[in-house]
């Protein structure tokens, strides 16, 4: 999970424009991981 969550981190701010991470790209990246990953991740394991 962790190395998820980082890496969306990371993407987000790319796709922003920027190399360092900071405190909106984590809230994003929180946002995306409850709303859809984990979401996936429960149906796949139904």
């Amino acid at each position: 999970m962790h190395l998820c969550m980082f890496t969306l981190t990371k993407s987000n701010a790319k796709l922003n424009g920027r190399t360092k991470i900071d405190e909106m790209d984590s809230l994003v990246t929180v946002y995306l991981y409850d709303t859809f990953v984990q979401r996936l991740t429960e149906f796949v394991k139904c």
